[in-house]
């Protein structure tokens, strides 16, 4: 029969969570439970979990273990994922029977903030899945900026916008970025063309062909990218006009200024004609 063996621990809530989805400190349960008593979450923020990382991933737990106690709270007789499903996945394919996990009391809105700002939060999550749960973030819990989604996850807003640039990519290119074939590098870099999408392309497929790296990818799409095109020509009689139409909107005073300042300008172009 599945048991589940556990000790107390005391957690001050976390400093993240601090809106009104946040519950005054707990007591915590630090608990070995039967992977078969674990459910995962039906709206789990992480949209894909790449086979390759899993099984790494899987390696490495039957090396050390499971380093990291997953997040999760009692339904009944089991326990629903509040964050670690890729742990607990990984435990499975690594012939584990039981994981460290901490059991908290959450009710559904703060289970789900908890697992949205841990996948935000985790450098190693791709790109793409870390710009949805903000972007999930924000919409959810009505904040009305990106600096707030921000601040309650402790990203800069710099941080938080080139997070979201990458949802930019088409779809193709953005499951390369969750299936962990480009990093996050590779994505800003093809972000660069997204305004020439041939070129983009081109360059998304000599990242495969070639290997580049994400510095060699940078540099081939600023090398692809024209340099800004110098502004066009005025000619005298545009120039003229632009300036009468400042003028007559200055009024009198201003037009009989500009006057002997064109009579100033007339005698000075003569004298130089007169030199030549």
């Amino acid at each position: 029969m599945d048991t589940v063996q556990d000790r107390t621990l005391s957690r001050p809530a976390d400093r993240t969570l601090s809106r009104s989805a946040v519950a005054p400190p707990e007591r915590e349960q630090l608990r070995r439970i039967p992977l078969g008593l674990l459910r995962p979450r039906s709206d789990q923020p992480r949209r894909r979990m790449g086979e390759r990382g899993l099984t790494e991933l899987a390696d490495s737990i039957r090396a050390h273990g499971v380093l990291q106690p997953i997040r999760a709270r009692q339904q009944g007789e089991v326990y629903r994922i509040i964050a670690g499903e890729r742990r607990w996945r990984a435990a499975r394919m690594a012939g584990l029977r039981e994981i460290p996990a901490i059991i908290v009391e959450r009710d559904d809105e703060r289970a789900y903030l908890e697992a949205l700002i841990e996948n935000v939060q985790r450098e190693e999550l791709n790109a793409v899945d870390r710009a949805l749960a903000l972007k999930r973030l924000r919409v959810t819990y009505g904040l009305g900026s990106w600096q707030e989604v921000g601040e309650l996850v402790g990203l800069s807003r710099q941080h938080v916008h080139n997070l979201l640039k990458v949802t930019r990519l088409p779809e193709a290119m953005r499951e390369d970025v969750r299936a962990g074939d480009l990093t996050g590098k590779h994505a800003r870099a093809l972000l660069r063309l997204e305004d020439r999408p041939e070129e983009q392309s081109r360059l998304w497929e000599r990242i495969h062909t070639e290997k580049l790296s994400a510095r060699a990818a940078d540099r081939a799409a600023r090398s692809a990218t024209p340099p800004p095109a110098p502004p066009p020509p005025t000619d005298l009689a545009t120039l003229v006009d632009e300036m009468m139409a400042g003028l007559t909107a200055a009024g009198t005073e201003g037009l009989h200024a500009a006057r002997d300042q064109l009579l100033d300008l007339h005698h000075r172009l003569t004298r130089v004609l007169e030199r030549r």
